[in-house]
């Protein structure tokens, strides 16, 4: 599964890269202050722009959670790697 997701705050769109001039799908409309918990789900409407909208979104909901987990890590990763430089003046 390879779907480019633009994610903005109003809401997140998802592109086929075998379609990329196609929006199948989108999330919208999210109402955060909707649940009782922070581990609760964020209520959202959804969009479908494509009749494979349905089979995709079975398989997204899974694939975008992974694909957030792996950038979680990197983004760790990259962070115990930093080195802070000095930028001090000669004299």
């Amino acid at each position: 599964m390879q779907y480019m997701a633009v994610l903005d705050a109003a809401e997140f769109i998802f592109v086929d890269r075998e379609r990329p001039d196609l929006i199948e799908l989108a999330w919208q409309s999210f109402h955060p202050g909707h649940r009782d918990s922070l581990e609760d789900p964020v209520p959202f409407e959804l969009v479908y722009y494509d009749e494979r909208a349905t089979s995709t979104m079975q398989r997204l909901v899974v694939e975008f959670n992974k694909a957030l987990l792996l950038l979680s890590e990197r983004r760790a990763v990259g962070m115990q790697t930093a080195r802070i430089l000095s930028f001090s003046r000669k004299s």
